[in-house]
């Protein structure tokens, strides 16, 4: 079954990753953090929600988003309020595991908004691991369900008020044949 390897607590064994290529020997940690960084970057298709792995020394580990951060020291890193919101990120997540960060995030075009991201402390790797959204997307999502729940809450009361209308109906024309 699925669990700990029969060699020992969590030892790594070759074998195959996701992509099928063999590994020869027990993979080491740059190896395992390699595979884990080609699956999450193969994985990002979801529009501009972003997804960024930090050391906790603040250098950008992965970004998918804005992969020409990678590789950049982010412990100065400030949003559109010039709050050091990168260092504050990652030292709240390793202070407490996880942590949800509101900032001023600037935009491809230049302009800013907000934005929130839950970042995740990963202390074998000493990474973090964040994936943010900006509010614009959360509120258009937020108003599309509300039209739909919206629809079908109309749709639903014209319905109930066809049948009331059609029972009212069939109860009044009998007692109505019968004052005649």
């Amino acid at each position: 079954g699925r669990g700990v390897p029969a060699g020992g607590q969590g030892e790594a064994r070759g074998g195959q990753n996701d992509s099928g290529k063999a590994q020869a020997g027990p993979r080491t940690t740059e190896g395992a953090q390699a595979d884990e960084i080609d699956a999450l970057r193969n994985m990002r298709d979801q529009g501009e929600e972003d997804l960024f792995i930090d050391n906790f020394d603040y250098g950008n580990v992965l970004h998918t988003y804005q992969p020409e951060k990678e590789g950049k020291d982010r412990s100065a890193t400030v949003d559109g309020n010039g709050k050091l919101y990168m260092k504050e990120m990652i030292d709240e997540a390793r202070k407490n595991g996880s942590h949800y960060e509101n900032y001023l995030s600037k935009d491809k075009d230049g302009s800013f908004k907000d934005k929130v991201s839950y970042v995740q402390a990963f202390e074998p790797w000493k990474w973090t691991i964040a994936s943010g959204v900006l509010m614009t997307n959360v509120q258009a999502i937020f108003m599309q369900a509300a039209l739909t729940s919206a629809t079908i809450t109309i749709a639903a009361m014209l319905v109930l008020l066809g049948l009331g209308v059609w029972i009212a109906r069939s109860i009044s024309k009998p007692i109505a044949a019968l004052n005649v």
